[in-house]
């Protein structure tokens, strides 16, 4: 199917501080599509929102995935509807502070503080983590947002938020309840679930390890000099431009938390991709390090943290629930190339354990 466009027609330059006159209404023109009557109505409200949001008029919308995309005489901006209006809030600040210590990577924020945050829009593509060159770019950016992401001045949100080691034991507390819920598995699912069975006993032994570790100390030393972390790192949140400079979006999650905890994403869901190999692993922290230096238990807490088999639960747990986004064509495969992989898997941690 098509996707959805709309294009708003004969509407004067917006004045945000003014209401319109009257009889200058906005048309809206549904070009493609059925839902014309449902669409329209839910479109010209939303839009004098917007408008009043960026001071401009806005000439076209466009369905971009859940969101929408404005486009406007001064460029585009993608539109989400906000669930956590005290995150954002205090997330303008942080925002502004990194501009002013030398962080551009990431969109410029619109927000009217209640219902809605306007992005500017990045040409370009999203990261894939098959790409070995690609994680080492997103590496380096995400060294220099931690390196000047650290002891901002903007106080904690407030916000209740797990830190990394309790985001590590839920999400094997998840897994473990899935495991021994047989009954949630499908039956071409059932081969699946005794692979599942090894990765339940790694995440056990790596937990015990993590437990021996001071983790919980870090990540609240890391929260209370205020390091900041984004703690989504999945490939669709990093955005290329054609200069292959990466642009960090989606800033839901991000929290004073470990730092470890985005380098370990970053490394756990890229060399899944790359079948472990270790010329990968030191490469993108090279890049990573080259702006923000591990100390040396940070990278024994990272060591540790890769034992952990996150990526298999996630997508396991994702697929088993029927969660948006993990249909059984591309999450099943991967789950099957993440148990073919173990042996590659092990191998890697054993080198890293000596060498870092």
């Amino acid at each position: 199917m098509e996707p959805l466009v709309l294009r708003l027609r004969n509407h004067q330059t917006f004045n945000p501080f003014f209401a319109e006159q009257p009889g200058k209404q906005r048309r809206v023109v549904l070009e493609k599509g059925s839902r014309r009557s449902s669409q329209e109505g839910k479109i010209e409200g939303y839009s004098t929102k917007w408008e009043q949001i960026l001071g401009t008029s806005i000439q076209g919308v466009e369905r971009l995935y859940q969101n929408w995309l404005l486009i406007t005489p001064h460029g585009k901006w993608v539109t989400k509807e906000l669930h956590h209006p005290d995150q954002l809030l205090w997330w303008i600040k942080v925002d502004r502070e990194l501009r002013e210590k030398g962080f551009h990577e990431m969109p410029l924020i619109r927000t009217d503080g209640r219902q809605w945050l306007l992005s500017s829009w990045v040409e370009g593509k999203r990261t894939t983590y098959k790409n070995r060159k690609e994680i080492t770019i997103v590496a380096s950016m995400l060294g220099k947002f931690h390196a000047l992401g650290r002891g901002l001045a903007v106080t904690d949100s407030g916000i209740h938020r797990q830190h990394l080691l309790h985001r590590v034991h839920s999400r094997f507390q998840s897994f473990s309840s899935l495991l021994h819920s047989l009954g949630k598995w499908q039956e071409d699912e059932y081969d699946l679930h005794h692979v599942a069975s090894i990765f339940h006993t790694y995440g056990q032994e790596a937990l015990g390890r993590l437990n021996q570790l001071p983790l919980a100390e870090l990540c609240e030393w890391d929260r209370r000099t205020h390091s900041i972390t984004h703690r989504d790192l999945a490939s669709h949140n990093i955005l290329l431009n054609k200069e292959d400079t990466p642009w960090l979006i989606d800033f839901e999650t991000a929290a004073y938390d470990c730092q470890v905890g985005d380098i370990w994403q970053l490394l756990s869901r890229g060399l899944s991709e790359q079948q472990w190999n270790r010329s990968v692993a030191e490469e993108v922290l090279a890049a990573y390090e080259a702006h923000r230096p591990l100390t040396v238990l940070e990278k024994r807490i990272l060591v540790t943290l890769l034992s952990f088999p996150n990526e298999f639960y996630r997508e396991a747990l994702g697929l088993i629930l029927q969660k948006d986004g993990y249909g059984k064509n591309k999450t099943l495969p991967y789950l099957e190339q993440l148990a073919r992989d173990i042996p590659c898997w092990r191998s890697f941690l054993k080198e890293i354990e000596v060498a870092w």
